[in-house]
């Protein structure tokens, strides 16, 4: 152990220097007047911290409440309470370590401290003291009552000397040295050899009075190497003297030493301690082995390096420290271990290197014993990393010790990590989904569609509604957010936003379906979204399911009950022109319907009529009579021929107006009545004899309205003989014809022969053409019974004459300028000409015209 070699009590604490320089407190330590950094009582020497590099303390001295230490260097440090400036640093404050005070001035330091109650003084290496601390009473020594935080220069002391008492007989001869004359002075001596002689005291040997007769050796422990010396010196420190009258001292051999004077034997010669050596002979002190070294034997003559992987701090060392785990040292003779670079660490003490952190592993600090595992949702994918990589956002790890990028996981679907260096990866929430992996934001988590719905954490995939059910909303969390389709609507798939309306022709009469039902036949939806169908009211039916309407019965037909599939056709001789009727209307007089579901009634047609109702056959159309007509289709009866017309054929649908020459007094005529003789009517349609009048040149013009009565060509206004037909001027105005003229020149009576000649000609031509008319005349009503009457001939026959009056029958005309629109055919083998006309008719040439042929 060590052992003190200062003490000093205060208060209530004492301090002590140890042999080591060190220095170590104990007792009351509650304002830290201790100097171990606490501020606890301790009971037994507990070591101060540190003083600085390569300093120790030589004196201690302790007050009420604080402490201070003269360095070997000559500073001081203090430590303690410092309310009234006793640390000495220029402040007022306490310090629980020791800490330097301020200068004392330039080159000048501390040989000596003493401190009071709450002061400090040092005794200075130029002579001088200076005080610290309170100076309430003067303490301070500088003239005021003033505390000093730091060294202040007392006052100067008063000037003083010290004598020697000289009332003493050096020599013993019984006269005070004051009084002796001729006296050897110290150093010499009178030997009875030669008196009266002052000898010079030989080396070994000292003379310390005047007067002296003889030398005396050096004591044991003292030599003096000089002659004539008053005294021997002290065998210095790390020598020894161990004979009389010597003139030399003997130094102490290296690995030993001696820190006192005056040593009279070998055996003061001290080994070196553990941890301290003296490389020389003659050392006083013991060198303490300096850090990074040490010495665990006593007697030595130097140190050990501390080996790698161990340190010395201190100095005196009696052994090597190995580095504690987290450092490491290379190299020998170290102070100190070095930490363990980041990405670095040493698992045990005493190692001379560092272990790089391995992949999966990071050690951010310095000095660190082991690495740490990559944390969860990092990796480390190199060796001697100072720190852990993230995964990066839209990966994670729940693993520690990774040690490759791979390790990060993608997100799975339904879930997304937003942050770097995640651990676990964060569900979507209720409502929301996510199909991708490697997602990096909640945003990637989709709100569930409209007709779906996801209830669930975490989910890849949103839930549809069931078929019948809807959802109109987005972000739902519950299967009780799709609502049953509502009556008259229907959700046919899964998935759906909305209920779908039953369409026209379709109803729903209860909830929650996927499909509606179609109207059945006989019956029809009118609008859409409808809870039940409606019957087809009486008129209407409908044949075919999912209908929006029922058809209105059609023209022709009706229906007579509700809710009806088919309509029913009206029977013949009824017929119906409205569609959606309940009845059918009975054909009407003049009218006939031969067929079922007819919308129209027939007409009869022009010449014939029919008096009855509801008839079902054309043959109840009967023709007109002779003498009668029906001129308009539809007719319930037949009219008679007005006077003045005439029809000789049934089935006429208008009558024959009595020719120009012809009259017909009576209705319901079937022939016409020539005028008499050189008479004839100035009009057709006569209706009496009496509108037959004079016609002179019987050309059936009357004389009232023929402009050339006599026929001769020459208008009556012109015509001097208007009835002669053989003359027409009377040039001379004798009353006779210019022809009847003999005579004349005779070139006029040459042209008169020529004109006589024309009218000559002009005369005959008249003749002929009366004596033909009336020839025709008698002969027309013949021809007109031989006609009817005649077989048809397999000739065909030019048309008549175009003076010939014309007739016109359903089934005979007598022009082909009057046949109804067709086209003409190729003539028959035996010539006869054949047309068809547009209604179908076959019509061929006969004699007098042309007729529609009809099968014997």
């Amino acid at each position: 152990g060590r052992t003190a070699i200062s003490i000093s009590a205060g208060n209530r604490h004492t301090c002590a220097v140890l042999d080591n320089g060190a220095v170590s407190c104990w007792g009351h330590g509650g304002v830290g007047q201790l100097g171990n950094g606490g501020t606890s009582d301790r009971l037994s020497p507990t070591l101060t911290s540190s003083l600085g590099t390569g300093v120790v303390a030589t004196e201690v001295t302790t007050a009420a409440s604080h402490s201070c230490a003269l360095h070997n260097t000559g500073s001081v440090s203090c430590w303690g309470f410092g309310g009234y400036g006793q640390i000495g640093n220029s402040a007022n404050q306490q310090r629980n370590t020791p800490a330097l005070t301020s200068s004392f001035g330039s080159g000048v330091g501390a040989t000596a401290l003493a401190a009071g109650y709450d002061h400090t003084c040092a005794m200075l290496s130029n002579g001088y003291v200076s005080c610290w601390g309170l100076g309430s009473s003067g303490q301070i020594g500088n003239g005021y009552y003033v505390n000093r935080n730091s060294p202040t220069p007392t006052n100067s002391f008063a000037s003083g000397e010290i004598a020697a008492l000289s009332e003493r007989d050096f020599d013993g001869d019984g006269v005070l040295n004051i009084f002796e004359s001729n006296l050897c002075q110290p150093g010499t001596y009178e030997p009875s050899t030669a008196p009266s002689t002052c000898v010079d005291a030989d080396a070994g040997h000292f003379v310390s009075y005047s007067g002296q007769t003889s030398q005396t050796p050096c004591p044991v422990g003292t030599f003096q190497p000089d002659a004539g010396q008053t005294s021997c010196d002290e065998a210095q420190p790390g020598h020894f003297v161990d004979l009389e009258g010597q003139s030399t001292q003997t130094p102490c051999i290296a690995g030993t030493y001696n820190p006192n004077s005056r040593s009279e034997t070998v055996d003061a010669c001290i080994d070196a301690d553990p941890g301290y050596y003296t490389s020389l002979h003659g050392q006083s002190l013991q060198q303490p082995c300096q850090s990074g070294t040490y010495q665990p034997l006593e007697g030595q003559i130097g140190c050990d390096d501390a080996t790698p992987g161990h340190f010395v701090a201190l100095s005196a060392q009696t052994s090597q420290t190995p580095c504690l785990a987290g450092t490491y040292q290379p190299g020998y003779g170290q102070e100190s271990c070095l930490d363990a670079d980041e990405g670095h660490y040493v698992n045990q003490p005493g190692q001379p290197d560092q272990e790089a952190c391995e992949p999966g592993t990071y050690q951010p600090l310095k000095g660190q014993e082991d690495c740490f595992d990559a944390d969860r949702g990092h990796f480390v994918d190199e060796t001697g990393q100072t720190s852990q990589t993230p995964c990066g956002r839209g990966t994670y790890n729940p693993s520690t010790g990774s040690s490759n990028a791979s390790e990060c996981l993608d997100a799975s679907p339904g879930y997304y990590v937003d942050e770097t260096g995640q651990a676990n990866q964060r569900p979507c929430d209720y409502g929301t989904f996510n199909p991708n992996s490697g997602s990096q934001n909640e945003a990637d988590c989709r709100f569930a569609d409209p007709g779906h719905y996801v209830n669930n954490l975490g989910q890849a995939n949103q839930t549809p509604c069931d078929v019948g059910t809807y959802n109109p909303l987005s972000g739902s969390t519950s299967r009780f957010d799709c609502l049953d389709a509502d009556a008259g609507h229907y959700v046919g798939q899964t998935g759906s936003a909305n209920h779908t309306m039953c369409e026209l022709g379709s109803y729903q009469p209860l909830k929650a379906q996927s499909e509606c039902l179609l109207a059945e036949p006989g019956s029809y939806v009118p609008q859409r979204g409808q809870l039940s169908q409606t019957p087809c009211v009486e008129g209407t039916y409908q044949p075919l399911e999912g209908q929006s309407r029922c058809d209105d019965a059609d023209a022709g037909h009706y229906v007579d009950t509700a809710q009806a599939v088919v309509q029913v056709p009206c029977a013949e001789g009824s017929f119906q022109p409205l569609s959606g009727q309940t009845s059918c209307v009975s054909a009407d007089a003049g009218h006939y319907v031969d067929q079922l579901a007819q919308s129209e009634q027939v007409a009869c047609e022009p010449g014939t009529y029919n008096p009855q109702t509801g008839s079902t056959e054309a043959s109840a159309c009967q023709a007109a009579d002779v003498g009668h007509y029906v001129n308009e289709s539809g007719q319930v009866g037949q009219t008679p021929c007005a006077p003045g017309t005439y029809q000789n054929t049934t089935g006429a649908s208008s009558c024959v107006e009595a020719s120009v020459g012809f009259y017909i007094p009576v209705e319901g005529a079937t022939e016409q009545t020539a005028c008499p003789y050189k008479t004839s009517t100035v009009s057709t349609g006569s209706s009496s004899q009496a509108l037959c009048i004079l016609d002179t040149d019987a050309d059936l013009l009357p004389d009232e309205i023929d402009t050339d009565d006599d026929g001769d060509g020459t208008l009556d206004k012109d015509d001097a003989f208007p009835l002669d037909d053989s003359e027409d001027k009377d040039s001379d105005g004798d009353g006779r014809g210019d022809n009847m003229q003999a005579a004349a020149e005779a070139k006029q009576m040459k042209m008169m022969l020529i004109i006589g000649g024309v009218l000559l000609a002009i005369v005959v031509a008249v003749i002929a053409v009366r004596s033909r008319k009336s020839e025709e005349e008698e002969e027309w009503f013949k021809e007109e019974y031989d006609f009817f009457e005649s077989e048809t001939s397999n000739q065909p026959s030019s048309p008549p004459p175009t003076e010939t009056p014309q007739r016109v029958t359903v089934s005979f005309v007598e022009r082909w300028e009057d046949l109804p629109s067709g086209n003409w055919l190729d003539n028959g083998e035996d010539g006869t000409n054949w047309y068809l006309d547009d209604d179908g008719n076959h019509w061929h040439s006969t004699e007098g015209g042309y007729k529609i042929w009809e099968e014997s």
